[in-house]
C-alpha cells in the first residue's frame, strides 16, 4: 500500500510508519475519521498525511511498525530454525557440519559473545557453530518479542 500512496504523491512517512498506521486498527480509523471531519472531502493520500501529521503520531506509528516488523521476523526466524531441525539434517554425521563456519555464523557468534560476555570460540565448523548459536538462544534480534508501545493518549 505504501508504494501505491507514493504513486499518489505521498511523502509523509517511511514504510515502518505506514506499517504501524495500518497495524493500529481502530486507532488508524479514528485518526482518518478525525482528519476527514476536520478537512472535509480530500483525496485518501492527503487523508493519511493529515492523520499522521499531528504531534507524536508519526513517531508512534514508526515505533508500532517496527514492533510488527520485528514480530513478523521473529516468527519467520523461529519457523526456519524449527523446520531445519525437524527436517533431520542436523545429525553429527551430516556432511555440511564439517565445513568451516560461514561468515554469517561467525558474525552472529561475535555478537552473541559480546552480549553474553563469553570468549569468542575459534575454528568452529558449520555444525559446531550451529550448535553453539542454538544453545545460546539463536539470533538475539529475535530473543524476545518487543514490548508494545504505550497506548496513545488523547
Amino acid at each position: 500500500m505504501g508504494s501505491v500512496l507514493v504513486q499518489l504523491g505521498f511523502a509523509g512517512a517511511d514504510d515502518l510508519a505506514l506499517l504501524g498506521l495500518l497495524a493500529s486498527g481502530d486507532r488508524a480509523l479514528q485518526w482518518l475519521c478525525e482528519a476527514r471531519l476536520e478537512r472535509g472531502a480530500i483525496p485518501f493520500v492527503e487523508l493519511v498525511s493529515a492523520a499522521i501529521s499531528k504531534s507524536g503520531r508519526l513517531d508512534w506509528c514508526r515505533e508500532w511498525g517496527n514492533y510488527h516488523w520485528r514480530l513478523h521476523n521473529k516468527r519467520a526466524y523461529d519457523a526456519a530454525v524449527t523446520s531445519f531441525i525437524e527436517a533431520g539434517p542436523t545429525g553429527a554425521e551430516e556432511g555440511w557440519r564439517k565445513h568451516d563456519a560461514s561468515g554469517d555464523q561467525i558474525a552472529l557468534i561475535a555478537k552473541l559473545c559480546d552480549l553474553l560476555d563469553e570468549p569468542l570460540p575459534k575454528g568452529l565448523t558449520k555444525g559446531e557453530a550451529f550448535d553453539w548459536i542454538y544453545e545460546r538462544g539463536g539470533n538475539p534480534a529475535h530473543w524476545h518479542e518487543p514490548t508494545e508501545p504505550a497506548e496513545w493518549e488523547a
